[in-house]
């Protein structure tokens, strides 16, 4: 009874291992949508350049990671089968009607008969489905019914009968070669052969099973074969007598279509409708799991690529990719985002996701998360264990302490102005937490709760491995803490930093490298400080290659085997100045990576703490760590001119041409590649980080260059680089030729230009000679004629004197009689004047007279008024009146007025013209003061008193609009 335990025991541990001895690393799958096919799947493979060509009903498909092109012209059938892989490396390809080889360069592609030692095999074929090449570079075709084979001898057929004759659509024959070079087949219907040199033919072997629909068979370590069919797996062991030493059959997985080893005993299979297992096979028993990230079920296509360690998987109607990764996914129980996470001393993951702190226990094959903490009316996000108790902190000021042996959770402090950011504890059990306007706060069991007011905007606290604890803060100068235990503060130990920068520092994460040098996670990139006699110094960023060196970090963990910081890109790896990017595409739950959120494990892997769950991450090891493939050139235009490849051994462009590269790095799937590109003799430094895959150059001055461009794919270190050395063509005008010709062609043009001057010289001369003669001519003819002018001249001058004479005494006495009436005229003019003057006189004088008689006159008769009665006055004073009126008489000043226009003609014209305002009397006045008539003499005349004069004179001077500074009499004379 007791050996029936043990037995059923020791069954139950190894079913329950099998999966988790097999899962050792995680794979990630990566559906290829890129492949367009509108017909079925027959294979896929990938060539040696690195390119994946699958087989369609409608031709055959290049990928290149991220286009695919479509070859069916090419082919005489376009109903494509099967790929073979020689051994010199050349594809070729299995159609309906027979074989062509792939000679395949990045711009081109050539299909061409194949050779079979020598000679090309051209010959027509009846539907094949299946071609092998042996180790003696035989070809074996398998056809519905025969076998072909073609070797030194020519075409051998194989008739192997109508009940080996294969009705499906994709198998017939299957084809393997062990160690000792003997070729195995198996038919469809699940008949094992092996082919006999001696006799040339093909001996059936006898097997315990016989697999039906017998779709594989497969040569591993040498001397076993493997069979695939609709039962299951075969394991036959074989001597080199061609004999079956055992056999095992293994029925766990039906309707074996494909496989592939990747090891000796590790292996994938593919099923019809199964899907894709994972499997390692032994004599004994076979451990294999269901990968069930591959979404379809029929795999009737496997091949694996060993350099770069991927599958490829092909069904009837779709292509993936499977890759071994190093993030291993764990998802949580509940569907909230990791606040935090820690590791137990009992290497225990604990995570918190809110409301709840959860364990993690198992492999990773079974995850099993265990609840720990359940408080409902907090929200915990910050998280430390330890071996016998807890430390838990929520957003809004809470501290709590759990006791890991009883479970009792305490609550040490609420402050809802406290917003924690990091907990941590020291080796003294020193609870620090950070994120108070207060300072530091710090909780030690048995002690009150104290806080550091030195370090106000503090964000994290680690122990160094010395001992010593320190704290990152945020600030221009204070943004980095240690601990004195003897004074029990804070002191600034912040260094200068190696860059300028206006705004303050942010200290998200701190780590220690083993000889205690400090790496920071900042927001203004990574820096690193070295350790030394107890203090930090030489403060530097750490340039991570591919990524922007400001690029905030949000975490940082340094592990024996390198760093490890989480920025906005996803989580990067650092190692000996190379990096490697993991993100989604690659595992990880999200891209947003919580701060603070790495933790290390003994094992040297690292757990990370996202937005989306819980993942662990291998360190790299010689298996993965790898650089991406190496780019190449795919095309290449000149001026719009497509630029062969092929058989191009250096590049030369023409000056000032636009010419265009593109290139591409034959790795998948290819979205996750990103370039950089330079110029080496422009540029030293790389481009920027692009998915561009193409550069455009136009205007390069001539001399040689060299291009480079290198590649990185996600979870992979930069490639080497392509290396593309060019000239620019110096131009024909800076030739030695060019210049040779220029000179040759300046000397030619002197000449020229000489011969053409001296020609021109001489014909000008001859113009010049006969212009001369004409001229001569033209002058002694005017000449003459001049002479015999000038003689008619001399006789006209000569009877001109004489005229001249006659009429000089002509006009000298008209002259002398014109001056003498002149005087005359004069003379009499100037009696008239005088006379003029003396009538004015006269009449003036007249006019004083008159006026004085008038005036004695008027005294008189004023004397009598005051003597005589009043009616007599009446009289009288009409006598006045009367005499008044006579001072104003208009006839004496109208002879006046004659007289003195004859003399000073326009006179009163130009002052009514210029002055239309002025009186009669006004002008009457101003015709006295012309005659320059004293005041007493214009006041008799105008019969006036003097003050009159004066008034009327002012009444003038402002009618005239004269200035202050000029005289009346002088303006009036000048009109």
């Amino acid at each position: 009874m007791r050996k029936y335990l043990i037995a059923i025991t020791l069954l139950f541990i190894w079913i329950v291992t099998l999966p988790g001895i097999a899962q050792q690393y995680h794979h990630q799958y990566y559906d290829i949508n890129e492949v367009l096919s509108k017909e079925l799947i027959k294979q896929v493979v990938k060539d040696k350049e690195g390119y994946v060509w699958v087989a369609t009903d409608e031709g055959i498909l290049r990928f290149d990671g991220v286009n695919s092109r479509l070859f069916y012209k090419e082919l005489p059938s376009p109903y494509t089968k099967a790929f073979c892989v020689r051994k010199n490396g050349n594809l070729l390809v299995l159609h309906d009607k027979g074989v062509m080889e792939i000679h395949n360069r990045p711009d081109t592609t050539v299909f061409k008969y194949p050779k079979v030692h020598g000679r090309p095999l051209t010959d027509t074929l009846f539907y094949p489905k299946s071609i092998f090449e042996d180790s003696k570079g035989n070809l074996w075709v398998g056809e519905n019914r025969i076998v072909v084979k073609f070797d030194q001898e020519g075409v051998s057929r194989y008739d192997l009968g109508a009940e080996n004759t294969s009705a499906d659509y994709h198998r017939s024959y299957s084809f393997a070669e062990d160690a000792f070079g003997n070729l195995w087949m198996a038919s469809y219907k699940g008949q094992l052969f092996v082919y006999n040199e001696n006799y040339k033919r093909f001996d059936p072997v006898a097997t315990q099973v016989k697999l039906k629909d017998l779709a594989v068979l497969e040569n591993y370590k040498g001397d076993y074969l493997l069979l695939g069919g609709k039962e299951g797996l075969l394991q036959l062991k074989i001597d080199s007598d061609q004999q079956i030493l055992s056999q095992q059959f293994y029925p766990e997985i039906k309707e074996v279509f494909s496989l592939v080893f990747t090891s000796e005993n590790e292996l994938f299979i593919g099923s019809w409708d199964q899907g894709l297992f994972k499997a390692k096979i032994s004599e004994e028993h076979l451990e294999y799991y269901l990968i069930e990230e591959v979404p379809f079920t029929d795999i009737i296509s496997l091949h694996y690529d060993p350099l770069a360690k991927e599958l490829w998987i092909g069904g009837s109607e779709n292509v993936g990719i499977l890759k071994a990764t190093l993030v291993h996914p764990v998802l949580p129980t509940v569907p909230y985002r990791i606040e935090s996470l820690d590791i137990s001393p009992e290497k225990q993951v604990h995570y918190t996701v809110g409301t709840h702190v959860y364990a993690l226990s198992g492999n990773r094959t079974y995850w099993a998360t265990t609840q720990k903490v359940n408080l409902s009316e907090s929200y915990i996000d910050r998280l430390v264990v330890k071996e016998d108790h807890m430390w838990m902190a929520s957003a809004f000021g809470q501290i709590f302490r759990k006791d890991r042996q009883t479970g009792q959770v305490e609550l040490l402090l609420h402050d809802p102005d406290f917003t924690i950011l990091h907990v941590y504890e020291d080796t003294e059990e020193n609870a620090w937490f950070t994120g108070s306007l207060k300072g530091l706060l710090k909780i030690k069991e048995g002690q009150k709760p104290w806080y550091y007011p030195e370090v106000v905007n503090s964000q994290v606290v680690r122990q160094s491995p010395f001992g010593e604890v320190l704290c990152g803060g945020s600030g221009k100068e204070g943004y980095l803490y240690k601990y004195d235990k003897i004074a029990d503060r804070f002191m600034n130990i912040s260094l200068p930093l190696p860059f300028p920068s206006e705004e303050p520092l942010l200290v998200n994460d701190l780590s220690f490298g083993a000889q205690g040098d400090l790496w920071l996670a900042t927001s203004k990139g990574l820096l690193k400080a070295g350790y030394r006699n107890g203090k930090y110094h030489n403060l530097q960023r750490v340039r991570l290659d591919g990524f922007n060196e400001n690029e905030p970090v949000r975490a940082v963990w340094v592990s024996e085997q390198g760093i490890w910081l989480a920025n906005s890109y996803g989580l990067v790896y650092y190692h000996n100045e190379k990096t490697m990017l993991f993100n989604r595409e690659n595992g990880l739950p999200s891209k947003i990576l919580k701060a603070r959120g790495l933790v290390g494990d003994a094992k040297g892997n690292i757990w990370v703490a996202t937005a989306k769950g819980v993942a662990e991450v291998q360190s790299p090891d010689s298996r993965i760590l790898r650089k991406t493939p190496q780019p190449i050139l795919q095309n290449l235009t000149v001026n719009g001119q497509k630029y062969s490849l092929s058989d191009t051994v250096q590049l030369i462009f023409p000056y000032n041409a636009r010419w265009e590269v593109e290139y591409i790095s034959l790795s998948y799937p290819g979205n996750q590649m990103v370039y950089q590109a330079r110029i080496l003799q422009l540029d030293s430094t790389w481009s920027k980080v692009s998915t561009n895959r193409n550069i455009s150059v136009l205007g390069m001055s001539e001399g040689e260059y060299v291009l480079q461009v290198r590649s990185r794919k996600n979870a992979m270190l930069w490639s080497d680089p392509l290396v593309v050395p060019f000239t620019i063509a110096t131009p024909w005008f800076k030739t030695w030729w060019a210049y040779l010709l220029f000179a040759f062609a300046f000397c030619g043009l002197i000449l020229l230009t000489v011969k053409v001057y001296n020609f021109n010289l001489i014909r000008q001369k001859q113009r010049l000679r006969e212009i001369i003669d004409a001229r001569t001519q033209e002058i002694n003819r005017q000449k003459n004629e001049l002479i015999e002018q000038q003689k008619k001249i001399i006789q006209q001058k000569e009877e001109l004197l004489e005229k001249n004479e006659a009429l000089f005494k002509s006009q000298k006495a008209l002259s002398e009689a014109d001056l003498n009436f002149l005087h005359l005229k004069e003379k009499q003019l100037h009696e008239q004047v005088e006379y003029k003057n003396k009538q004015l006189t006269t009449l003036n004088l007249h006019l004083i007279q008159k006026n004085q008689s008038l005036k004695e006159m008027r005294s008189k008769l004023e004397e009598l008024i005051k003597s005589s009665k009043r009616a007599s006055q009446t009289d009288l004073k009409q006598s006045l009146k009367m005499i008044d009126e006579s001072f104003r008489l208009d006839k004496d000043w109208e002879e006046f007025k004659l007289y003195f226009e004859q003399v000073y003609t326009g006179f009163y014209a130009k002052l009514k013209v210029n002055y239309p305002e002025l009186t009669s009397q006004e002008l009457r006045h101003c015709a006295l003061i012309r005659l320059n008539l004293n005041i007493q003499t214009a006041a008799s005349i105008l019969g006036i008193s003097p003050e009159s004069i004066k008034v009327s004179r002012s009444r003038l001077r402002k009618k005239l609009n004269l200035p202050n500074n000029q005289n009346l009499n002088d303006f009036i004379l000048n009109i």
